[in-house]
């Protein structure tokens, strides 16, 4: 009984304590949770500076608390398009990075570079999906930039989960390039990008909010001919449009849950998965899919896709998928999603053909192999994949 009050009164005094600093706000973050907070219409200049002014508070404890209750609120309202561009402009804005000043490189002729992200922030925790369908895909035959950044509310990231299989991401971007025309995958790590961002963003948000439509989806040093982009929310729509703010015309975006309430950003092996795509700027309709009845799979359930106890369990699972080891939900599932990335390259007719290419790389090895010469090829430790497998 001590110890339950005592914990009560820490709390209590931090609560008071994150009240009083809260009180320290810009008047300008004050006067946007106001409106907030009776659904009151926020001009867009407004809800910029605000947001510029968060990101710019010294006092960490302070910043952290205003900026999760900020974007938070945006997303309970209900964020519009205007405020979502205006969000990741300002964002952007403290390293000086613009979509627009991607670089174009140059691939052997008819061969398309597709971009692979996700918004993370699952509603169900996975075993990592999108990083092992990337090096699927790219072993294909498929140029794959993938993007990506530690973890926050999984076990491992993307890139937690190729610096555990023993590759070095701290290449700079010409070098990283160089490695993505040689063994047609890269990847490229957000926090790297725009680190100024990252120093006061990366790592404090559990839940998808108004950045996660389109955030790392846009954060690319090269320009890309495609993108497929996953996000853990059902409002696929609005990530096309957003893209489309700041001059992509190429992307699909694919959404999937098992509730209609917790999504996962790829696409699943159970429930049912949305999917809208933009070719040369025109949004098409949204499609419920499910693939397991398109592929004739069996009806796999969340469980079937659990991530691992720890780091190196959850790293080993995607590991032995690549090498067509492991359950048949883990390999079905990294063989869809390197499928889709297939069909945008124009590899794969459909997703049914895509499915059977990614499964013959598989069952070859060619995943695996690719994956060992891009540890190589960055310098890596590739001991450390042979210990994981």
């Amino acid at each position: 009984m001590a110890a339950r009050q005592a914990g009560l009164r820490r709390t209590a005094h931090r609560n008071v304590r994150d009240v009083a600093e809260i009180d320290q706000a810009p008047p300008e973050v004050t006067d946007v949770f106001h409106r907030l907070n009776v659904r009151a219409p926020v001009e867009l200049e407004l809800l910029g500076t605000a947001f510029e002014k968060i990101l710019h508070v010294e006092d960490a404890h302070l910043r952290d608390l205003l900026l999760s209750g900020f974007l938070m609120s945006v997303m309970t309202k209900g964020p519009e398009l205007q405020e979502i561009e205006a969000l990741l402009r300002v964002a952007f804005s403290l390293d000086g990075f613009s979509p627009s000043d991607a670089v174009k490189v140059r691939l052997p002729r008819k061969e398309k570079l597709i971009g692979c992200a996700g918004s993370g922030k699952k509603g169900t925790k996975t075993m990592n999906i999108s990083t092992p369908s990337a090096l699927l895909a790219a072993a294909a035959g498929v140029y794959v930039s993938k993007t990506g950044s530690s973890s926050t509310s999984s076990i491992s990231g993307s890139a937690d989960f190729l610096s555990t299989a023993g590759a070095n991401l701290r290449l700079p971007v010409a070098e990283m390039v160089a490695v993505l025309k040689r063994l047609r995958f890269g990847f490229f790590r957000i926090e790297a990008l725009v680190p100024n961002f990252d120093r006061v963003y990366g790592g404090r948000f559990h839940a998808p909010h108004a950045l996660s439509f389109a955030l790392a989806g846009l954060v690319t040093p090269i320009h890309l001919d495609h993108r497929l982009y996953g996000l853990s929310h059902p409002n696929v729509e609005m990530s096309l449009k957003v893209f489309r703010r700041f001059g992509v015309e190429n992307a699909l975006v694919v959404s999937s849950t098992h509730d209609d309430i917790h999504y996962i950003d790829e696409m699943g092996i159970y429930g049912t998965t949305r999917l809208m795509g933009m070719r040369n700027g025109r949004i098409g309709r949204l499609l419920y899919l499910d693939p397991t009845v398109i592929l004739r799979l069996p009806r796999y359930t969340p469980k079937d896709l659990a991530q691992g106890r720890n780091l190196r369990e959850n790293v080993a699972i995607g590991l032995r998928a690549l090498r067509g080891a492991g359950p048949q939900s883990i390999k079905d599932v990294v063989c869809i999603n390197a499928a889709n990335l297939m069909v945008l390259a124009e590899k794969a007719d459909d997703l049914r053909h895509g499915f059977s290419l990614a499964k013959s790389a598989m069952r070859k090895g060619l995943a695996i192999e690719l994956l060992e010469s891009f540890i190589d090829s960055t310098g890596g430790d590739v001991a450390e994949l042979h210990a994981r497998i």
